[in-house]
């Protein structure tokens, strides 16, 4: 019972991302003769780019991912919109959860998340919201695999739908 009940959460993230030199060890790797010199390695480094990916995941894996665009705040006017899109996701992704309103979203306490606004928008299409509690972002992280999400991500970084 209690995993059919984890199964229908999708739950959302908001970590900070900066822009990376994609290219791995392997994918930079070339051939080159006996005689000749090694190529030269450059450093992994960090780019100056620093965002914020909302994403949204459960079971299944990714449901919705995007990037707040440079200049922009996650503020509420914004997370409306991005429910906006998460809900046109689940009923793409998770047709027959999004029918039946068979899922539970939870999301973090920030304000912009517990706007009345916001919540203006999830109480008519009878979205159920969990409350979160203390370090639910450890939770929630720990409730899926990780590494699918993350794989999911780095397959397409810089999709802004699902």
């Amino acid at each position: 019972m209690k995993t059919v009940f984890l199964k229908t959460i999708i739950a959302g993230d908001e970590p900070w991302c900066f822009a990376y030199n994609p290219e791995t060890k392997r994918q930079s790797s070339e051939w080159v003769g006996e005689t000749s010199p090694r190529p030269k390695k450059l450093k992994f480094r960090r780019f100056r780019t620093k965002t914020m990916l909302i994403n949204f995941f459960d079971s299944q894996g990714v449901v919705h991912k995007e990037f707040v665009p440079e200049g922009k705040t996650a503020n509420t006017e914004f997370y409306k919109g991005v429910m906006h899109r998460l809900l046109k996701c689940i009923q793409r992704a998770r047709p027959a959860a999004f029918c039946f309103r068979d899922f539970f979203l939870l999301h973090d306490n920030v304000p912009a998340h517990k706007a009345v606004s916001v919540g203006q928008i999830l109480t008519p299409k009878n979205v159920t919201t969990l409350s979160t509690p203390i370090l639910s972002r450890f939770i929630s992280a720990r409730l899926f695999s990780l590494p699918q999400v993350e794989n999911e991500v780095k397959k397409n970084p810089l999709c802004g739908c699902c």
